[in-house]
């Protein structure tokens, strides 16, 4: 959901910013409630493949969001100079909830990812 929202949001106000998402321990395929939930913003993430954070993904990035405080605990080989592009966004995962809950998550993160993308903006 994060991916598909900040790319959304990072497009409709026509910036270079890209989000590419993974994880510790991601799932084997994209959860049925996830792309239903995705589709009702018009954004299509069926396709998505859920894939495992790795050093080449860190080293891309400007900022690591971690959408769970304790998966720093997870990140060993983090190369000390990432560590400050590390923000954190205490999110729940919405897995084995109703359609409702991952609504409520996909919010969420949206504003989140609004706030953050206009922050960013003003800070330029």
């Amino acid at each position: 959901m994060a991916e598909a929202l900040f790319n959304y949001e990072s497009s409709n106000r026509k910036n270079n910013d890209e989000a590419r998402s993974a994880g510790t321990s991601p799932y084997t395929h994209i959860i049925k409630e996830t792309v239903e939930v995705m589709d009702e913003m018009g954004l299509d993430v069926s396709d998505h493949a859920p894939k495992l954070l790795s050093n080449e993904l860190i080293r891309w990035a400007d900022k690591i969001v971690l959408l769970d405080e304790s998966i720093i605990n997870r990140l060993f080989n983090i190369p000390v100079d990432k560590k400050e592009d590390i923000i954190v966004w205490d999110t729940e995962d919405p897995y084995k909830m109703s359609k409702k809950y991952f609504r409520k998550v996909r919010n969420r993160l949206h504003r989140k990812i609004c706030d953050f993308i206009e922050s960013k903006g003003k800070s330029t």
